[in-house]
């Protein structure tokens, strides 16, 4: 990989492209070799997901005590320091990285994603059936993730009642 980084960018049968693999591995290491080597980490696979989408919707079991940051929520610190990244993309059900991260519960992502600037006001689109519309905190409420929703609710004030400085602090403390 490191002697043609052109090829980066290049897709498989799925649209993944050497990031989409590597945040998949759950290495940390494993990611920065396609970034190093230039890979966009908004370029999405054919289901509109971008790599941050990926991890968003593969963090452990955060009741494991064995491991002191999970290493897919370091992935996501990885890319929300990439000064290119977009972290509102949403893939083709509307979804953002926030979406996922709060109907999958998994708070630490969700402090994150909130922490480096994520939309808490994005909805997914409508279906045929009138379902749909949701917000971050909507999806973790029908993931039925309460503890998640309430901090998606609790940021949502803050940032209204202008309180919040968005910054990517967290993020680098993460990846230190």
């Amino acid at each position: 990989m490191e002697s043609s980084p052109k090829c980066m960018d290049s897709e498989n049968f799925f649209g993944d492209t050497a990031l989409h693999a590597a945040a998949r591995s759950g290495n940390p290491k494993i990611v920065q070799l396609p970034l190093h080597n230039s890979a966009d980490p908004n370029k999405t696979n054919h289901r509109g997901s971008t790599a941050l989408h990926i991890e968003c919707f593969l963090p452990l079991n955060e009741t494991n005590n064995n491991v002191s940051v999970d290493p897919y929520t370091k992935i996501a610190a990885i890319l929300l320091c990439k000064p290119t990244l977009v972290i509102d993309i949403q893939d083709i059900n509307s979804y953002t990285p926030l979406h996922i991260a709060g109907q999958r519960g998994c708070y630490e992502m969700v402090k994150l994603l909130i922490d480096s600037g994520a939309s808490l006001t994005a909805k997914t689109r409508m279906d045929s059936k009138g379902q749909g519309g949701r917000t971050p905190e909507g999806m973790a409420k029908f993931g039925r993730h309460d503890a998640t929703a309430d901090i998606i609710k609790q940021m949502a004030k803050v940032i209204e009642r202008g309180e919040a400085v968005v910054m990517k602090k967290k993020a680098f403390v993460l990846i230190g």
